[in-house]
């Protein structure tokens, strides 16, 4: 979560990945055999005020899995922020 709030909240040249991507990941850096993806809820003025994780054991939390739980993961921090007043630059949520 923490990569996520550094990335959208302090416009980091070395985050920009992460907000190019939609999601941040820690595979582990935290704990040996700990792999966790965490995608920004925006407020109102597209600041992250929020986060939405997925954490687990790294041996089921594989490239393969994160790709599949990613876009999931980022929709439903989309529509949390879109509850709570976001809105993108097109003009929806």
């Amino acid at each position: 979560n923490g990569k996520v709030f550094l990335a959208y909240n302090t416009g980091s040249p070395e985050h920009a990945s992460i907000r190019a991507r939609g999601y941040a990941t820690s595979i582990d850096e935290l704990e040996v055999g700990l792999t966790a993806l965490s995608a920004p809820v925006l407020g109102p003025a597209g600041d992250a005020i929020a986060a939405l994780s997925i954490s687990g054991p790294t041996a089921r939390l594989t490239s393969d899995r994160i790709a599949q739980l990613a876009p999931l993961l980022m929709e439903e921090a989309h529509v949390l922020a879109e509850r709570l007043g976001h809105r993108d630059q097109r003009g929806a949520a």
